[in-house]
């Protein structure tokens, strides 16, 4: 194992006789305050101390956090059993590796992760000119074929059968005239914005509707008027500062920005997995106690349990996102994603098995349960997420 340069300021002729921390008594032979643990040591903190004392932490031989990551994954539900059932000097705190290693997945995530195919995509299916050209299209081919038919099969020429194999170009162009009314409607209502939105308060409208209603206005004003600040949208607008309308124009610049640049939502949502799995587990938790209650199990048990067992969740993804990185995606990233998919299928099943020790059965049909509990779980937890993350972004 790879241990850094002796650390300079454990050195004998750094040794104080009193305790910086404490103000125990000390002697030169002293290396640690045997009152505090904290080293004797009177040298100041330069910046290669901190780098040294970050490393060590992490590289060190008696590393709490090199153990607790190898024995999580080379022997499902050890680490969990052994931590509860005592051994709390042998591993990392549950909560605190689970949050460093959310710290190392966003470090690697935001290293490695492009999503700028996404934006080209975005920018082109959203852009005026594609819609256009798709109509247009759709058009100049229907009209050749039906110049084709007064040639070979004029009978055909005015049967219904002619639309068929446009129906789905003809929707693209449908779309683009609904967006075309829809961007009339709207400039509209963006010019004469203080009639509109003070007929807007006198309905029976909920907050919800109105705040919609009131955020294509300011969609039109963003997009169509190239108008960013809020404060010059409010005087072109010739409406006041109110916190509804505060609300209308942050949900409309989010859509904005998530239409032209959708690459920084998705980087957004997904540097925020970590913490989206960190406040389901205590629900989770609840429903696998639900289950184990006759056990001598605590409801911290199983709290830790999900801990240490879903942070293999986000070793796997970190894993799966450092092979996209070097293979650049295609099938062997794909095949990579499999492995991990049916390593995290395996790994919760002998966790269980090793931490509850039931038999195969039992475990068998808890396993199917709390799968299917996280299942429930993550997808409502992701639906509030992701319109907390809309609104915040």
């Amino acid at each position: 194992m790879w241990k850094l340069k002796t650390n300079k300021r454990k050195l004998l002729k750094y040794r104080g006789e009193k305790c910086l921390n404490c103000n125990y008594s000390l002697n030169k032979t002293d290396r640690y305050c045997p009152k505090c643990s904290q080293l004797n040591s009177t040298k100041r903190i330069t910046l290669i101390d901190l780098f040294r004392d970050f490393f060590d932490v992490i590289f060190s031989y008696d590393s709490k956090f090199r153990k607790t990551t190898w024995t999580l994954i080379r022997y499902p539900g050890k680490a969990t059993k052994e931590y509860t059932s005592g051994k709390k000097a042998s591993y990392s705190n549950p909560f605190r590796f689970f949050l460093s290693m959310s710290f190392i997945y966003i470090i690697i995530l935001l290293l490695t992760f492009d999503l700028s195919q996404v934006d080209e995509f975005a920018q082109e299916k959203f852009s005026e000119k594609y819609l256009q050209e798709t109509a247009h299209r759709a058009d100049s081919i229907q009209q050749i074929v039906r110049d084709s038919l007064d040639i070979i099969a004029p009978e055909l020429k005015d049967t219904t059968k002619i639309s068929a194999p446009f129906s789905a170009i003809k929707l693209v162009s449908n779309r683009g005239q609904k967006e075309k009314k829809e961007i009339n409607k709207d400039s509209i209502h963006f010019f004469s914005a203080k009639k509109y939105f003070d007929s807007l308060a006198t309905t029976n409208l909920s907050f919800t509707d109105i705040t919609d209603y009131k955020s294509d206005v300011f969609k039109y004003g963003i997009e169509k008027q190239n108008m960013r600040s809020y404060s010059h949208l409010l005087e072109e607008m010739k409406i006041e500062d109110t916190w509804e309308n505060q609300i209308s124009y942050k949900l409309g610049l989010n859509y904005y920005k998530i239409k032209t640049t959708p690459s920084l939502y998705l980087s957004f949502i997904i540097s925020k997995l970590p913490f989206l799995v960190f406040f389901t587990i205590p629900f989770l938790a609840f429903f696998i106690w639900l289950v184990y209650q006759k056990k001598t199990f605590y409801y911290m048990d199983h709290m830790v349990f999900c801990y240490q067992t879903l942070t293999i969740l986000i070793f796997s993804v970190l894993l799966w996102t450092v092979s996209v990185f070097f293979t650049g995606g295609g099938i062997l990233s794909s095949s990579i994603f499999l492995v991990i998919f049916i390593y995290n299928l395996i790994y919760l099943y002998l966790a269980m098995r090793r931490f509850y020790g039931q038999g195969r059965l039992k475990t068998f049909v808890k396993y199917i349960y709390i799968h299917t509990i996280f299942s429930i779980l993550a997808i409502i937890a992701t639906i509030i997420f992701s319109i907390i993350s809309f609104i915040l972004y």
